[in-house]
């Protein structure tokens, strides 16, 4: 069994009741709609790794408003495991052109249709959202994925609000 933890930030970034996604075009989530992020360097807070992060994949310039949320994902795939530490931040774009990265194309998404994009979220992402940043619940929580044996696709097995 092969065991791997990464620690990530994610971005949370809000324009006109919109939300900024990024459609990953490499990776294991190749093709879904993500929230911005990536790994935090060693050595790096958790602010700078979103900017960071952010401006690398967006060319947005943006300020640090607040962290959101500390999720433990665990990933299951076959008898492999990955353990994500995922710090939700929340950002503020300090100028609007979006310029796109060789990570993903961006998308705006509105908050009220963002059911219609279910699918096309990473299964934790879409949660993130609806229950952290729509609902404003910050706050400490776990969550469980696995690929579904039945057609292959990334699946929700728990996502629940620890503290």
């Amino acid at each position: 069994m092969e065991y791997k933890q990464l620690v990530v930030v994610i971005c949370s970034i809000i324009k006109d009741n919109s939300i900024l996604l990024i459609e990953r075009n490499k990776g294991e989530y190749r093709g879904k709609l993500a929230l911005v992020g990536g790994k935090i360097e060693p050595g790096e807070h958790i602010k700078d790794a979103a900017k960071r992060e952010t401006k690398e994949e967006t060319g947005l310039d943006t300020k640090f408003s607040s962290l959101k949320g500390l999720i433990s994902e665990v990933y299951k795939e076959n008898k492999n495991k990955k353990h994500f530490l995922l710090y939700l931040t929340e950002l503020i774009p300090t100028n609007a052109e979006i310029i796109e990265s060789n990570e993903g194309k961006l998308k705006w998404v509105n908050l009220e249709k963002l059911e219609d994009y279910k699918d096309q979220l990473i299964p934790s992402d879409y949660m993130m959202i609806e229950e952290i940043v729509k609902n404003n619940r910050d706050g400490y929580f776990e969550c469980e994925m696995e690929i579904s044996q039945i057609n292959q696709d990334l699946e929700i097995k728990r996502f629940e609000k620890i503290i």
